[in-house]
């Protein structure tokens, strides 16, 4: 499975979010993915699709990003939640 990561400045209310995504081509046309979506060190939610694409025209990266930018754009995400105090990777606010 491909990876593709990075920030996202949410279009109406300013918000910098991260999401963290991992997608593959499912049969000939047809693309899947998961993200995990954040606000520092705040969890916002998860987000799956699957999808129909021509895979003879853009790239599958370029689809799968243009997709999830704009399930971030429309989405309203809550007050985030910080990781689980027993989470293997939580150091608490400083690393």
């Amino acid at each position: 499975m491909a990876t593709l990561g990075g920030k996202h400045v949410q279009a109406r209310t300013g918000r910098e979010l991260t999401y963290q995504c991992v997608y593959d081509v499912v049969g000939e046309n047809e693309i899947t993915y998961f993200a995990a979506i954040s606000e520092g060190w705040n969890g916002l939610g998860q987000h799956e699709a699957r999808f129909r694409f021509d895979p003879f025209g853009v790239p599958a990266k370029s689809v799968v990003r243009m997709n999830l930018l704009s399930y971030l754009d429309r989405t309203t995400f809550g007050e985030g939640v910080p990781p689980d105090p027993t989470w293997i990777g939580w150091y608490g606010p400083h690393l």
